[in-house]
């Protein structure tokens, strides 16, 4: 699984207000701020405690209300641990997927993305802890799911 997980980056999202895609698959987990995300047919609410999956190649920007206290981390995902993740869990692969994590198991996802920027962790070790944090976060994404509703539902 070596190289089958990054955490890009942990901080202020230097692409709000643009629509983008990604290369590879992405976690999202929101640490401050508020704002929504958008897809093509679906906008989200995000704040502390937002986690969200986004596919590869799927277009979203997000719109933070005060872009200078939204921090969130990004885990990138290769399309091949996504396909293994997907066979062993509930995770939707080719669309996008959004939790709100209650208070209580904030902490716990916070470590996640923690273990997942710990650069020191390297090799078989660090693969098996971010595979744990993989399961961790499709269980969350599970277990907390929101549906958001098709805002273009009858338009087009």
């Amino acid at each position: 699984m070596a190289t089958d997980v990054m955490l890009y980056q942990t901080g202020k999202d230097e692409m709000h207000h643009t629509w983008h895609k990604n290369q590879q698959s992405c976690f999202l987990y929101v640490h401050s701020g508020k704002g929504i995300i958008a897809f093509s047919n679906r906008i989200y609410s995000i704040e502390r405690g937002s986690l969200l999956y986004i596919p590869y190649s799927r277009y979203h920007y997000t719109l933070p209300e005060k872009p200078e206290q939204y921090i969130r981390s990004k885990m990138f995902v290769s399309n091949k641990q996504i396909a293994d993740l997907a066979s062993k869990t509930v995770l939707p692969a080719s669309s996008p997927a959004y939790a709100k994590i209650p208070q209580s198991e904030q902490n716990q996802t916070e470590q996640i993305c923690s273990l997942l920027k710990n650069s020191s962790l390297k090799g078989a070790h660090f693969d098996s802890i971010a595979k744990g944090c993989l399961m961790q976060l499709a269980a969350y994404l599970d277990a907390y799911k929101i549906s958001a509703p098709d805002f273009l539902a009858g338009y087009i």
